[in-house]
């Protein structure tokens, strides 16, 4: 159903973002020039990142390499203790698009995600669409969400997730300013439409690709339970499971943007 879409945006969209200029959605260009991967984004490259797991040392870029991120959204919640539980026993690292005042009424598991190796990007205080922001705006919606991660973990977020893929040539401009790069996905199982937590392994684990993102969100029970059977089976096809910034490495300079699928509502 998504294998499409998956391969499509799995041949990782690399765009500098700056020449955009019609409003864009879970990544499709609005006018965007599109480059070719270039360095300048080197993972850890601004602050003091916590190292409390070892870093993948595979190429993912080389010839037949099967890498794939795991990423969710929303959080933290309920549910995110579960879900570090399952990933801390699968010796799986992740990455966590948190939402700004979600961190804040639970700031222990942002903490505690930081401190089992998981890299901690910006998804936002208040999950609103960014292109619909004012300059303002943007300032309380990334900066502050910034702010918020580096009181928590000491390492300021390196990527940004747009709530909704929604995104336009002010907010390439403002994510550019700060030396951060936008990042979408290309494998979604649609998880807050459908609570089942087969069907969403079944499908991510069908459409996954290599240098892939998956996109789940934490903030759902069914979402967290098919974790385990994501990972077995991505495993089981000879993937290895890495960070964003392992996976996008020095391929997407800073102002950038990587992966993305045509949009929808979260």
């Amino acid at each position: 159903m998504l294998g499409a879409v998956a391969g499509l945006a799995l041949a990782a969209t690399v765009a500098t973002g700056c020449g955009e200029t019609s409003r864009s959605v879970h990544g499709q260009a609005g006018g965007g020039k599109v480059d070719p991967p270039k360095t300048g984004h080197e993972p850890g490259h601004e602050t003091g990142r916590p190292a409390a797991a070892p870093a993948s040392t595979i190429d993912c870029w080389a010839k037949g390499a099967k890498c794939i991120a795991l990423t969710f959204d929303d959080g933290p919640g309920p549910y995110t203790a579960k879900l570090l539980d399952t990933l801390k026993q699968q010796n799986v690292r992740a990455t966590f698009f948190v939402v700004g005042k979600n961190a804040k009424a639970d700031p222990d598991l942002v903490k505690r995600e930081a401190a089992e190796g998981h890299e901690i990007e910006n998804h936002s205080m208040s999950h609103p669409d960014l292109a619909k922001e004012s300059k303002t705006g943007l300032t309380e919606q990334i900066d502050g969400t910034n702010d918020v991660v580096k009181q928590l973990t000491g390492a300021t977020p390196r990527y940004l997730r747009p709530p909704y893929g929604a995104t336009d040539g002010q907010v390439a401009a403002h994510v550019k300013k700060l030396g951060m790069t936008q990042i979408f996905w290309g494998i979604d199982a649609f998880d807050w439409k459908h609570p089942d937590a087969s069907y969403v392994s079944d499908q991510i684990v069908s459409d996954a690709a290599p240098k892939g993102i998956v996109l789940l969100h934490d903030i759902h029970p069914t979402s967290v339970d098919a974790v385990p059977k994501i990972i077995e089976g991505l495993r089981a096809k000879g993937y290895t499971f890495v960070t964003v910034s392992e996976l996008v490495g020095a391929h997407v300079p800073v102002g950038g943007r990587y992966g993305g699928a045509p949009g929808r509502k979260e």
